[in-house]
């Protein structure tokens, strides 16, 4: 895998910044140079043809997971339609589990994930009344 598609996959589309799907993302790749749109353009068409790349690859790239190659594949196969085909919705990747609130101890509320702007799941402790 090239190195600058690497760090476009490390960059935009880690556990961070992959839930931001406000629709920065293909113009911010449009601002760079057409070498490295290109180079973007060719990983993406790479890992859709690469029956080897799995989930594990691309958790290691991203920390983000996916259940299997299938639902991966698709998700590249929409980022890359958003990308580079006018897709007019950046693809959403799948919902990670809510890590418990530190130092709560569940007696008096509970813990559960919320999506705030940009779809980014945040641990919530919610008090019982």
């Amino acid at each position: 895998m090239e190195e600058r598609f690497k760090g476009f996959l490390r960059t935009y589309l880690n556990l961070e910044m992959g839930y931001d799907t406000t629709g920065y993302l293909r113009p911010t790749l449009m601002t760079f140079s057409n070498s490295y749109v290109e180079s973007v353009r060719e990983g993406f068409e790479h890992l859709i043809a690469d029956d080897s790349f799995g989930p594990d690859d691309y958790e290691q790239l991203t920390d983000i997971e996916f259940s299997d190659r299938g639902a991966l594949h698709a998700y590249l196969r929409d980022m890359y339609d958003y990308l580079f085909n006018d897709a007019p919705q950046q693809p959403m990747p799948p919902a990670q589990g809510a890590t418990p609130v530190p130092g709560h101890d569940g007696r008096s509320s509970s813990s559960r994930s919320v999506s705030l702007t940009g779809g980014l799941p945040f641990p919530v402790a919610v008090r019982s009344t």
